[in-house]
């Protein structure tokens, strides 16, 4: 039985429990950067839930204080939601800023979300500079998050024809890269009259696109 098959039909199938079950499998085996950037998906998603005989908890523990990077990005994003436990963010900073420190673009993006003015269920206080230099590092290393929360970042600011390209330059990325709220917001946008003009931001989105694909990252993206 190939657990990790199992694990990415069950995700796509949108059967959280049984994904987890199975990815949790597979990492029992093998060390798996698979295995372990499906987990990833489900915390970053709010689709972990917490039962007694669940191994999640157990093998954070164990991973953690032997430097697993995906480990701490993994335990950052259960920390500051709270879904197993009990929410800790001063926690759950610390452990993004080790999995940041070792190249997991998508922990960049996930504390650059954080820092964002316009989060406001998170206890971290507002810094619009450092979260968007964070979301360029995690776009340039290949992360589709990184992308649709620049373009959300964006579409959502002050309407002016400047924060309008920005939306769809990002969102067009994000939308390539397979992400399906990126791909509504972007079809949104798309329907404004000012978009007409803005065919080279296409351009420009699909050769940064073309670049992500050519990477060869030490860490996958979710």
């Amino acid at each position: 039985m190939d657990h990790l098959i199992d694990a990415q039909i069950a995700l796509r199938a949108k059967q959280y429990n049984l994904a987890l079950e199975s990815a949790l499998k597979e990492l029992v085996k093998h060390q798996s950067p698979q295995a372990q950037a499906i987990i990833a998906r489900l915390a970053w998603d709010g689709n972990l839930a917490y039962r007694d005989d669940q191994i999640l908890p157990i093998w954070l523990d164990e991973q953690i204080p032997h430097g697993n990077e995906y480990a701490h990005f993994i335990a950052a994003l259960v920390d500051s939601s709270g879904l197993i436990y009990e929410q800790n963010m001063p926690r759950a900073i610390e452990r993004f800023q080790v999995a940041i420190d070792k190249g997991i673009a998508d922990a960049m993006a996930g504390y650059a979300n954080l820092l964002l003015p316009q989060n406001e269920t998170a206890s971290v206080a507002p810094d619009l500079k450092t979260a968007l230099q964070l979301l360029e590092q995690a776009l340039a290393l290949g992360s589709r998050e990184a992308a649709y929360i620049l373009g959300k970042h964006y579409r959502h600011q002050k309407h002016t024809p400047d924060n309008l390209q920005k939306a769809y330059y990002y969102l067009n990325i994000a939308r390539l890269l397979g992400h399906e709220n990126g791909k509504l917001l972007f079809l949104d946008i798309a329907q404004i009259k000012e978009m007409n003009h803005f065919a080279g931001t296409i351009k420009k989105s699909e050769e940064t696109y073309c670049r992500i694909l050519s990477l060869k990252p030490e860490h996958s993206c979710i």
